[in-house]
């Protein structure tokens, strides 16, 4: 069901400075700054160790990441994102077991082809998991 780790999101209040952070690391590569369509987001990819992060900034106070940061403004780790074979299958397994998804039930197609479901932290103990299928 759940396949290998594809990354950790971390809420940040401050994009650029968290993107000068990891810069800053030895071995970190920080990507582009980038944005989902629909979503109130300024997000970049960090690889480091073989473990890729995504930064998150929420530009809207409504949003989770919003919520999230309103709760702890130093911001922290915000969701975990799993690669699946099938995401609807998989979130159908994990509803089943008493996760909620939260948003559109209907996956999103991101710009790299992944088809995103997220389920709600309040029912995976306390991070959001997301869940990728690749195109």
């Amino acid at each position: 069901m759940l396949g290998k780790l594809h990354h950790i999101g971390l809420a940040v209040p401050n994009l650029e400075a968290a993107m000068t952070y990891y810069a800053s690391l030895p071995g970190a590569s920080v990507g582009p700054e980038f944005a989902i369509p629909g979503l109130s987001y300024r997000l970049a990819y960090v690889e480091l160790g073989g473990t890729r992060l995504e930064l998150v900034q929420p530009t809207e106070t409504a949003s989770t990441a919003g919520r999230y940061i309103e709760l702890h403004p130093d911001g922290g780790v915000y969701h975990i994102a799993y690669e699946v074979e099938d995401v609807r299958a998989s979130a159908a397994a994990l509803v089943a077991q008493g996760a909620q998804i939260i948003g559109p039930s209907e996956p999103r197609v991101e710009s790299d082809g992944h088809r995103v479901l997220v389920l709600d932290a309040t029912k995976t103990h306390g991070t959001l998991m997301e869940l990728r299928q690749p195109a």
